[in-house]
């Protein structure tokens, strides 16, 4: 029996010794998986999103792509839109082919331009704590079209508990800044 008890403990301190070092890590998260997963925004730390009351981020990481998976919600009204570009760091082009509502800033009537395309991009940065998704994509106004370029850059706050987004447009002046808890 005293073996036994030995071993316990003995087995009880290595759990203990293993689980204060995995909690005492202070190396960043890094690469696909601590990005991979369905993420809530969380509306108190973000940016103002108009009409939407709920946006979920779905990042699906392959060996050579990630397919963002967006949802928007406002009661009754639901959009999405998804895209899969590959991560070599090259130009991707994706076909716009029905006219749809901008569902980045939805309330000013702006639409995705039918017939034209939507060009998507992917970086790491150096030690794959972040990465950025550029596009450039043409709008049809009341008066015409404009391209509009917009870069989010991706990034871990919290140990990894958080994703960040903060998001630049070619028609902004200042950034936009949204915070997204895992999903339940």
């Amino acid at each position: 029996m005293r073996y036994f008890r030995l071993n316990v403990q003995t087995l009880a301190f290595a759990f203990l010794a293993y689980s204060v070092g995995v909690g005492c890590n202070t190396e960043p998260r890094q690469g696909p998986t601590a990005f991979s997963g369905s993420w809530t925004m969380d509306a108190s730390r973000s940016s103002d999103m108009d009409q939407w009351r709920s946006v979920i981020y779905e990042l699906q990481f392959r060996p050579d792509s990630l397919t963002i998976a967006r949802r928007f919600g406002a009661g009754r009204y639901n959009r999405a839109d998804s895209y899969t570009i590959p991560i070599n760091g090259q130009s991707h082009v994706v076909p716009v082919e029905n006219s749809s509502k901008w569902l980045d800033n939805v309330h000013i009537g702006v639409f995705l331009r039918a017939g034209s395309d939507s060009a998507m991009q992917f970086e790491w940065n150096d030690d794959q704590t972040g990465f950025s998704w550029t596009t450039e994509q043409t709008m049809q106004t009341s008066t015409g079209t404009t391209d509009v370029l917009t870069t989010r850059q991706f990034s871990l706050l919290d140990g990894g508990a958080s994703l960040q987004i903060v998001e630049t447009r070619s028609t902004r002046d200042a950034p936009l800044t949204f915070v997204f808890q895992p999903s339940a």
